[in-house]
């Protein structure tokens, strides 16, 4: 990846539906474009936008906060992370608004009152059971469809008020 002419980072392989970049890091924070690299994690942290490029690849604006234009395209929705790691970035604010959060996601959903983070900030068992196949507490498997975040929910109801 390239910021004003020098290397900052590089773009990882897929996971969970997302393409990962990777910014900085020892080895090129010590290295000739250390001091571009050490900007540009500046200028992030500071909530300034930032113009990147992947060789051979897109360019990208990013700021935080906001989605990521490609290409000079915004999309209409931003990804965050299985719900596993948005409940681990989040539930400090979640617990502070909701008492059950659920995060619906076609690799791994959360539940919070069960997830590690949950616990960690107090979160107190709600009595909602997810009927998904339990990973590790607090984290299912989520099931693939054309719904919500690739899963098969969506906003219907059935005739048994069960969500589709």
């Amino acid at each position: 990846m390239i910021y004003r002419k020098k290397k900052v980072g590089h773009l990882s392989t897929e996971e969970y539906g997302s393409k990962m970049l990777s910014l900085g890091g020892v080895n090129l924070l010590t290295g000739s474009d250390g001091l571009s690299v050490a900007r540009l994690i500046s200028d992030i942290a500071n909530r300034k936008t930032v113009r990147v490029r992947i060789e051979g690849g897109s360019s990208l604006e990013l700021q935080v906060g906001d989605r990521p234009v490609i290409d000079g395209k915004k999309d209409d929705v931003m990804r965050v992370g299985c719900g596993s790691a948005t409940l681990g970035l989040f539930s400090g604010l979640f617990k502070d608004v909701a008492d059950e959060v659920i995060v619906i996601d076609s690799h791994l959903t959360g539940l919070m009152s069960e997830h590690a983070a949950g616990l960690y900030v107090g979160a107190r068992p709600s009595g909602v059971r997810l009927r998904f196949k339990k990973s590790t507490p607090g984290r299912y498997f989520g099931d693939h469809g054309k719904g919500w975040v690739g899963h098969p929910l969506s906003t219907r109801r059935t005739s048994s008020n069960q969500w589709t």
